[in-house]
């Protein structure tokens, strides 16, 4: 097994999610039994035989489909399809129906013989001979050969261009261009001794995308190489690996090594190299050789294309994936090389090529790097004609495919085995022969069986391949099996590393090496975005009929999908399902046609009941408390374990089904999953959870460091979860077990922080595929997630956890409670203290998109009842909306159209959002562009482990950007990852427009950010924070503040810059600089120190004479189109009245910019937004003023210069 690093969830190659055809279903819990909805079908008119067909089904099920369950499913098809075809000529066979629905009690009371006998009587009443069904099926057709997938050639380079050999090199005896086709041609007078090869000159490749369309004939044999080196002393012969390609089709796509290591990988294989020397070792038979040299269209064109990244090759062809290799043969496998195509020794033959295009994924380097680069080594392994080697495969393939065990093994009923030999193959694949042989009957289920070998024996394990994901190779596996006596097999207990020699020293508090480096998937797949996605849009809840959305002047019809139903898109609206007849694709195609984005949603921790109709077994896969019971959500869910594989893998399905229908926005509902159930919800105790707590327990710690830290060194599941609920509970910072020391509280920090990296490695996993599955079928698709609780200071933490998923998604949507603290439904939220604004500019710095807020359910469903009651909150709601779209963000209202509850809602709360949506979708220019507010000052948001793991120390930027809000102060932010979850890509550019810095703790941060900051400073920037040592900023001089009550306690020159230290420490569980205090305590003095830092910093308010947080102004500047657009925003809400209380005469003051010269002109939209007012701008040296007559809920003022107005 490998001894490079660890698999990571994206390592696809061994979890359930192939590119073959027959891989593309959906496993049983996401869809119905595939024999009731084949048999449903046929008699939807004679409703009262379904017990017949359900109790010869879930017999065949436990039977797995064994020659009796075969003959009863047959013999039951045949009765209720002629029962059918009596009902639908009118008659009704009576005696027939009465007589088969005694069938459901014979099966359940095990009579299988006296329902045989049954069902022949009642097929001889309809006329029909039951010894004709018992004849064997003819054989089958052949399966019609697919057309060439289709192939957008964008971002791809054609390296062959159908006219000459210009940048190929070969021997022109075999290779000649004809009639647009490179052809490679041996004659019965050129008989090859030796391989001889063309390559291309035209570069050298690492990390590539190859595609090409080939045709070979009968005797041929050749392949495509990559990576290759030339072999010294031979002419046009290559050492590396190629894809193959044979006429007779028996290695067709192998993954083989011309002059090295021979076969690496079969076909329908993917295999896994460690160390020299090492054999290939098969992790996964994902499908079947026959079906696969199927896909082959044999002496026609066929279409390679080959995906090549660090260690790891994947051959498709014709769209079907047909072989893998993992390689981590550091010494001998090939990093980067030539690409090159082959003719064989052997009989006359002919390869063709067409269509040959390259696309980089790399850095490509210089035409003749490999030449000559590596020379020849003779190999040892797996030569494909020498028959004793290649049994090698064989007899592992055997292994694998070996049949589930029915027997225990040595008669024993639990077993534990320590190996490494583990494998996964396909659930429906038993007996597979390499060459010729035979297979069984594909019983169409697409799960994943787990193989675990030993020297002298073989178990395989139905349906839980999948709990491989995410493990590391290099390793010893202990593999706990339990017998189950009703189903005749073995079922995994547990999967967990062998426990190792411990380190003298474990690493200190960190496993990061468990995690992959962070990547945006975006990046990393380069798939295009929608061409809306960087537009302004406007929303509703739930989808709703498509003509009603555009009433609404929505854009993107449902945020959320599906949500709470049992359908990723089609609306939980039982009239608009039947509407639409449960098509959800139908329902897309409407969407779509109407203009709009159609959204779906894909539960993480969220199982609503609903989902039960499609996911049968769903409480097998929940959450549990410590007594093992399920964990209620409210009425409508139960908390699932969002890292369990059978669960993450119906979200994958779901996901998929979602694209293939048409979604275009997808949206991961709660990612936090498992780290957001352990924090506090006294949950996380299922057995998925606990076995992985306890594999994480012991890779870490010594059975004396497990003693000696959490005073136990044996895992007793119970124990453990009785322990760990005690800590789950809400208090204050200073008494959580966040920051305490005792064992219990350290075992629930390593809890919390095992739960925290198993559940980003899933979510991964999950989006990474469905990033890859959308790109492969030229699917533009937009990835979001709702980071549950952005605004709240819950001490579970999330908003801060929501941040870590930001790489693995294109925008935030995030939920968050009316009150800024948590409380649901306090004074504090209301505004103007409950304001959302420093959340939507942090959201918009993260991806720079206008990431969409909503308000929490809880604070909905209060709403709606105070609604019933006869209270309004058109006002506060539409305030929200307004301050959304004017702080580089946009807004979600929380409407569904239900006729039950629909209407009074939409009256008393929503209405004015949706007037506003069509203000917004009216005048999208004003919202359109790069969202610069002009400003010198910046917020340097350092995403962080401190600011993640202790959920009490994040006020300091809420508190700072809401005083600056309140005080008229305009910013940006700037946002940094921790190069853990989140990549660090701060650079000194990003900072060149901006004089001062504002970095609020606390921080943790990289050393790249340590150098940027310092070098921001050194330039002559001014530094605000509290905390400068972690930042490397120190002086030998140091200022003292005067004054005490200062916002600021010292100051220090650095380079030709200044620091700034906030007042104030920080403490393992709070912030105590001005902007914590503000955002806790929110008074006016607080407000007044805040506005004193920004006048310190040189700032000047743009409402001077209005600081008391009940109007701001957030200021963009279009330079493209040499304006300023202000956006005014109105708090001061009556809310016994539900109505705003207008400002008059607001006086506005704004630095002047380099295009305000000449004729200045401004434009008011307002105060209601359906008129605009001319309004006199003035010019007094550096500033621009100008006074507003009147603003109601919000205005939109645009000053432009040199007469330009729009």
């Amino acid at each position: 097994m490998a001894r490079a690093g660890v698999v990571t969830a994206e390592a696809r190659s061994w979890y359930p999610d192939l590119e073959s055809p027959d891989m593309k279903r959906a496993p049983r819990m996401a869809r119905p039994n595939p024999h009731r909805s084949a048999f449903l079908a046929r008699f939807t008119k004679s409703a009262a035989l379904v017990s017949v067909l359900l109790a010869v089904c879930s017999f065949a099920d436990a039977q797995e489909l064994s020659p009796t369950a075969q003959r009863l499913l047959k013999k039951a098809q045949a009765a209720v399809a002629a029962v059918q075809r009596r009902v639908e000529a009118g008659e009704t066979p009576q005696e027939v129906i009465d007589e088969l629905q005694k069938l459901d009690g014979l099966m359940q009371a095990g009579k299988h013989k006296a329902a045989e006998a049954l069902l022949d009587g009642a097929l001889v009443a309809l006329d029909i001979d039951p010894k004709t069904l018992a004849k064997k099926p003819t054989k089958r057709a052949p399966a019609v050969r697919r057309p060439l997938p289709k192939f957008n050639p964008a971002g791809f380079a054609k390296i062959f261009d159908g006219e000459t050999l210009d940048k190929w090199d070969g021997d022109p005896k075999y290779w000649r261009v004809e009639a647009g086709v490179l052809v490679g041609e041996v004659t019965p007078a050129t008989l090859l001794k030796e391989n001889s090869w063309i390559v291309w000159r035209g570069g050298v490749v690492e990390d590539f995308e190859l595609v090409l369309d080939f045709r070979v004939s009968a005797q041929g044999n050749s392949g495509v190489g990559y990576r290759l080196a030339e072999v010294e002393g031979q002419p046009f012969a290559v050492r590396g690996p190629q894809a193959d390609i044979h006429g007779g089709n028996m290695f067709t796509g192998i993954c083989y090594e011309e002059n090295g290591r021979r076969l690496l990988a079969a076909r329908g294989q993917s295999s896994w190299i460690d160390d020299p020397g090492t054999k290939p070792r098969l992790i996964a038979q994902f499908g079947d050789p026959e079906e696969l040299q199927g896909v082959v269209r044999k002496e026609h064109w066929n279409r390679y294309r080959l995906t090549v990244k660090g260690n790891d090759a994947k051959h498709f062809i014709n769209g079907a994936l047909m072989s893998e290799v993992h390689d981590h043969d550091e010494t001998n496998r090939m990093k980067r090389g030539l690409l090159g195509v082959q003719v064989h020794v052997g009989p006359p033959m002919k390869i063709e090529f067409r269509n040959v295009y390259l696309k980089h994924l790399g850095t490509p380097g210089k035409g003749d790097a490999a030449r000559g680069s590596v020379t020849y080594h003779s190999g040892d392994l797996l030569e494909l004609d020498h028959p004793p080697s290649f049994e090698h495969f064989v007899r592992q393939t055997a292994k694998l495919t070996a049949p589930v065990s029915k027997t225990q093994l040595e008669g024993r009923a639990e077993l534990t085995i320590v190996t490494r030999d583990l494998g996964i193959v396909r659930h429906d694949l038993t007996n597979v022969k390499l060459s010729g042989g035979s297979r069984t009957e594909m019983s169409n289920e697409s799960a994943y069986d787990l193989v675990v070998m030993t020297a002298d024996s073989v178990v395989r394990v139905p349906n839980v391949g999948s709990w491989l994901i995410g493990k590391p190779l290099d390793e010893d596996y202990r593999v706990r099996l339990k017998w189950n006596d009703d189903k005749g097999h073995y079922e995994l207990v547990d999967l967990s590393p062998a426990k190792q020699v411990p380190k003298e020293k474990p690493p200190a508090d960190e496993r990061s090496s468990r995690l992959a480096d962070p990547a945006v998937l975006r990046e990393e797949t380069e798939a295009a975005l929608p061409s809306w996605a960087d537009d302004v849009q406007t929303f509703i809840m739930l989808p709703t009929r498509p003509r009603r959305a555009r009433e609404l002047h929505v854009s993107v019809n449902g945020a959320w999908g599906g949500i709470p139903g049992k359908y990723s898109i089609l609306p939980h609206n039982p009239a608009i399902q039947q509407e639409y007849n449960h098509d959800q694709k139908g329902f897309a195609d409407a969407v779509h046609k109407a203009g709009l984005v159609v959204p779906a949603s894909i539960n993480t921790i969220e199982g609503f009941h609903a989902l039960r109709d499609v996911v049968p077994n769903l409480d097998a896969m929940a959450c549990r408390n410590v007594a093992g019971e399920l964990v209620p959500a409210g009425d409508e869910m139960t908390l699932m374990c969002s890292i369990n594989p059978g669960w993450v893998q119906w979200e994958i399905d779901t996901g998929k089904a979602a694209i293939d229908a048409g979604a275009e926005w997808i949206m991961l509902d709660t990612p936090m999953g498992a780290s957001f159930i352990s924090g506090f919800l006294k949950a996380g105790f299922c057995d998925h959870c606990m076995a992985n707590f306890e594999a994480y327990l012991n890779e870490k710690y010594s059975d004396a460091d497990l003693q000696r830290r959490f005073g136990s060194q044996s895992f007793g599941r119970h124990e453990i979860a009785r322990r760990l609920t005690a800590m789950q509970k809400v208090t204050p910072m200073s008494d959580s077990a966040h920051v305490k020391s005792t064992p219990d509280a350290l075992l629930f920090q390593e809890f919390a922080r095992c739960q925290e990296e198993t559940n980003f490695t899933t979510r991964r996993h999950v989006m990474a595929t469905l990033h890859e599955y959308a790109q492969e079928r030229n699917r533009k698709v937009l990835f979001c997630t709702n980071a549950a609780d952005l605004g709240t200071q819950n001490p579970g933490g999330h908003w801060i956890r929501g941040l870590m998923f930001a790489d693995l998604v294109d925008l935030f949507t995030y939920e968050l409670n009316n009150d800024s603290q948590g409380r649901f439904g306090a004074p504090q939220a209301k505004m103007p203290r409950g304001k959302w604004a420093a959340f939507h500019k942090l959201a918009y710095a993260v991806h720079h998109r206008r990431s969409a807020a909503l308000v929490h359910t809880q604070d909905v469903d209060a709403m709606r009842r105070q609604a019933e009651a006869g209270r309004s909150f058109r006002t506060w709601m539409a305030t929200q909306a307004i301050e959304a779209y004017a702080a580089n963000g946009s807004y979600i209202p929380f409407h569904v159209e239900m006729s039950s509850f629909g209407a009074l809602p939409m009256k008393a709360i929503w209405s004015r959002v949706f007037e506003h949506n069509r203000f917004v979708q009216e005048h999208k220019e004003l919202y359109r562009g790069e969202l610069v507010s002009g400003s010198p000052v910046a917020f340097l948001f350092l995403f962080n482990e401190r600011g993640r793991t202790i959920p009490g120390v994040f006020p300091s930027y809420l508190g700072l950007a809401q005083g600056f809000i309140e005080g008229n102060y305009p910013f940006d932010v700037v946002f940094a990852g921790d190069g853990r979850y989140v990549k660090d890509r701060l650079e000194m550019k990003q900072l060149d427009r901006y004089a001062t810095l504002i970095v609020p703790s606390p921080i943790n941060p990289t050393e790249n950010q340590k150098q940027v900051v310092r070098a921001f400073a050194q330039a002559g920037g001014v530094v605000v924070c509290q905390e400068p040592k972690l930042l490397g900023l120190t002086a030998d001089s140091v200022k003292r503040a005067g004054d005490s009550g200062s916002w600021w306690k010292s100051e220090f020159r650095y380079g030709r810059g200044l620091v700034r230290v906030l007042s104030g420490e920080v403490s393992l569980t709070d912030t105590h600089d001005v902007g914590s205090k503000f955002f806790r305590q929110y008074t006016p003095e607080l407000r007044s120190q805040v506005a004193r830092l920004a006048d310190d910093l040189g700032l000047a308010s743009l409402l001077k004479d209005r600081r008391d947080g009940l109007l701001s102004a957030f200021p963009v500047v279009q330079h493209d189109r040499r304006r300023v657009i202000v956006h005014l925003v109105n708090y001061d809400v009556d809310y016994a009245r539900d109505v705003i209380r207008p400002k008059k005469d607001v006086r506005l003051t704004l630095p002047a910019s380099s295009f305000s010269t000449g004729k200045l002109k401004g434009i008011l939209y307002g105060p209601d937004g359906n008129r605009t007012t001319a309004v006199a701008v003035r010019r007094a040296k550096e500033t621009l003023e100008c006074t507003i007559p009147e603003i109601g809920q919000g205005a939109v003022l645009v000053i432009s210069g040199h007469g330009q107005s729009r």
